[in-house]
């Protein structure tokens, strides 16, 4: 069997909506300039004990040959090292142009360290004379007619160590104060009790404050479904067709895929959280329904805890295709109109929204120049990062472990394999020009749960996802410091 891949390359966030894009969310932070990006669909069976060890020496000696083409001037023969359908999907000078720019940013890898869980699929880390830590997933695909095995896929994970430091919380405080526009931080501890020397709000920074949330929504969609499920209305293995009518934009895969597919909500959810497949969620928000979602939003942690504090501006609960429509159709007159409309007013101008006969491809042309900040305060998904640290504690009070092993699929600068401080992690993050959120939750090693959410938005400018990414990766250094330090 093979592996099927798909590989795409990140320039700008104006390739966020390029039809053949296909970009997860949360790693527009991790490589701003530019990002390997691969989706694998990988044989369920298993290789036999000595194909096995033969990839084991493969898998090594591909790992140490990318090792030694991050460096600022690399090249090397293409088709002796990677598939032809790789090949055919990324041009040999913009794979070399990423690994330049790794090796600009992070330093030229000087070692490796693999994980390799069947041979022929895996992941290892690159450690660099700058002494960061690059992780990437790799695949191998055996070529017959050479007896060897070649790279079929590849996902730089990103840097594992932080490049600033916080020694404390007032450090924390001070480099989000050099955030232009509005910023806005949480840290709880969910499980706290009265001998802790640490407060249960262990950090607050604007954290009641009106933000947009871009991907970051999909947190109540997926509650939402572990309720259904939970009440027996629905199944995790339950499934559905993908339909046309339902197809979104990217970041995603499944807006590609034939219509009448059969996908479990397993595998929606999946999609939806690991990869933010705005395709999915739009499917997701139909099974589920959209009144029942809202009505969600009203849930609390306990009386003085809401999961969302700003409900009405959420009503209607839009689908992706939604918020693109109105972002490529809308001008700023109108979307104000919008946000200043009573809930019923909004259902009917999003009603001759749904109306208009724009198709998708004609929708991405209108959205090509959509690469500075538009609209997100008029219309989005909002909520606070007090509102989302509260979201992830009504998440883990559900007791679903399934919904758990979901939300880790993509935790952004946390490998628990090599971090020390914490036993889990789960996340959800959001971006589009001008806006971000990325929010955790989190358990140590010594059995504190924390939820940590940190956003920024900004109408005047694109956000620099460099220092905002830089914040967060020392945060969570700092917390698993703090956490595990205090009893």
């Amino acid at each position: 069997m093979s592996l099927i891949n798909t590989f795409k390359t990140k320039k700008s966030i104006k390739n966020i909506i390029s039809p053949f894009l296909i970009l997860c969310t949360f790693f527009v932070v991790l490589l701003k300039s530019s990002i390997i990006y691969a989706t694998t669909t990988i044989s369920s069976s298993s290789p036999s004990t000595s194909s096995l060890e033969t990839a084991n020496v493969y898998f090594q000696n591909s790992a140490s040959f990318l090792c030694s083409v991050i460096s600022e001037e690399s090249n090397f023969e293409y088709k002796k090292y990677f598939t032809p359908d790789f090949i055919n999907s990324v041009p040999y000078e913009d794979l070399i142009v990423i690994f330049h720019n790794l090796a600009k940013k992070y330093g030229r890898c000087k070692q490796i360290k693999i994980s390799t869980p069947d041979g022929i699929h895996g992941t290892f880390m690159a450690i660099t004379d700058k002494e960061f830590s690059l992780k990437f997933s790799m695949a191998l695909q055996i070529n017959e007619t050479a007896s060897q095995f070649l790279i079929s896929g590849l996902f730089f994970k990103g840097n594992l160590t932080p490049s600033i430091h916080f020694n404390d919380l007032t450090d924390l405080k001070k480099s989000l104060e050099k955030l232009a526009g509005n910023v806005s931080a949480k840290i709880k501890i969910l499980n706290q009790d009265d001998k802790s020397k640490l407060a249960n709000d262990l950090f607050s920074y604007n954290s009641d404050v009106k933000m947009a949330l871009g991907s970051t929504f999909k947190l109540y969609v997926l509650g939402s479904l572990a309720d259904k499920i939970k009440n027996s209305e629905l199944k995790w293995n339950q499934e559905f067709p993908i339909k046309e009518e339902l197809k979104s934009l990217p970041s995603g895969v499944l807006q590609n895929q034939e219509n009448g597919k059969m996908l479990s909500l397993l595998a929606y959810a999946r999609y939806m959280i690991s990869i933010s497949d705005n395709t999915a969620t739009d499917h997701l928000i139909n099974i589920i329904g959209k009144e029942y979602i809202e009505n969600n939003l009203t849930s609390k942690i306990d009386e003085s805890s809401n999961i969302n504090s700003f409900v009405t501006s959420n009503i209607p609960f839009l689908t992706t295709l939604e918020m693109f429509k109105f972002r490529a159709l809308y001008n700023n007159e109108q979307a104000q109109k919008y946000s200043t409309s009573t809930s019923l007013e909004r259902k009917m101008l999003l009603s001759e929204i749904n109306s208009n006969p724009l198709n998708k491809q004609e929708l991405y042309k209108l959205l090509q120049d959509w690469n500075t900040p538009k609209q997100h305060n008029f219309i989005e998904w909002f909520s606070s990062t007090n509102d989302m640290c509260n979201t992830m504690d009504w998440l883990l009070k559900k007791e679903d472990n399934t919904l758990l092993a979901i939300l880790s699929l993509n935790t952004p600068f946390i490998d628990l394999e090599y971090n020390s401080n914490f036993e889990y992690a789960g996340y959800k993050g959001g971006s589009e020009p001008g806006v971000i959120n990325m929010t955790y939750l989190l358990k140590t090693k010594n059995n504190k749960w924390i939820s940590f959410s940190i956003g920024q938005n900004n109408l005047s400018e694109n956000i620099n996802d460099d220092a905002f990414s830089e914040i967060v990766h020392a945060t969570l250094e700092l917390i698993g410091k703090l956490v595990t330090s205090t009893n």
